[in-house]
C-alpha cells in the first residue's frame, strides 16, 4: 500500500470515528493534550494526585466553614478548585520559567478570583447570620468509670441563675487623649450656645 493510500484510508477511518462513549474512556480522551491545566475548567482534567490534593482542600474548607447550604457548598468548591490550581502552577512556574509570564498572569487572576469567592461568602454569611451557625449543639458527658455517655436531662439544659452573684463590674479604663479632647470640645460648644 502506498504512502499516499494509507494517508487516505487513514482519514476515512479517522471520520467514522465518533470518539470515546464511555465516562473512563472521555476522562483518558481528555488527558490527551494535558499540558499545564492553565484553562482547565473542572477538576477531572487535571491528573489524580491534584484530584487527590483538591479533595483535601475542600474536606478542610468543609470543615472550618460548615456550609449550611448548596450555594455556599459551591462556593467552598470554587475556593479549593483555585487553591489547587494556584499551586499546581507555583510548581509550573519553578520548571517551566519560559512560560512565566502566563503562568504569573494566571496566578493573579486565580488569586483575584479567590479573594472575590472569599468575600462573597463572607458577605452572605453577614447578610444571613443565621446559615453560618451550627443547629443546636448537644454536649455529652462520658462517665469516665462506666465509659457510657451521660445524657443531659431537659432541666439541666436550662441556665441556672439562682444564687449567683451578679458580674461585678471591671476597672474603668481611662479615655484616650483625642476622645477627651472631643469632649471636652463639644462641652464647650454646648456652654457657648446657652451663653449665647
Amino acid at each position: 500500500m502506498s504512502e499516499h493510500n494509507k494517508s487516505e484510508q487513514a482519514r476515512i477511518n479517522g471520520a467514522k470515528s465518533k470518539g470515546p462513549t464511555s465516562k473512563t474512556g472521555k476522562r483518558w480522551s481528555a488527558q490527551n493534550s494535558f499540558k499545564t491545566g492553565l484553562y482547565a475548567k473542572s477538576i477531572e482534567a487535571f491528573p489524580k494526585d491534584l484530584q487527590d490534593h483538591y479533595n483535601q482542600i475542600h474536606d478542610a474548607y468543609r470543615e472550618d466553614y460548615r456550609p449550611s447550604d448548596s450555594i455556599e457548598d459551591d462556593l467552598l468548591a470554587q475556593m479549593a478548585f483555585n487553591r489547587t490550581r494556584y499551586f499546581h502552577y507555583l510548581r509550573l512556574l519553578g520548571e517551566h520559567l519560559n512560560e512565566g509570564e502566563t503562568l504569573e498572569r494566571a496566578l493573579g487572576q486565580l488569586e483575584r478570583s479567590y479573594i472575590r469567592t472569599l468575600n462573597a461568602l463572607e458577605s452572605r454569611r453577614r447578610q444571613n447570620p443565621q446559615l453560618g451557625k451550627p443547629d443546636n449543639l448537644i454536649i455529652e458527658w462520658i462517665a469516665p468509670r462506666t465509659g457510657e455517655p451521660r445524657r443531659p436531662e431537659p432541666n439541666d439544659l436550662a441556665p441556672r441563675t439562682e444564687g449567683t452573684n451578679p458580674p461585678t463590674p471591671t476597672k474603668q479604663t481611662t479615655e484616650s487623649r483625642q476622645v477627651r479632647r472631643r469632649r471636652e470640645r463639644e462641652e464647650r460648644k454646648r456652654r457657648d450656645k446657652t451663653a449665647a
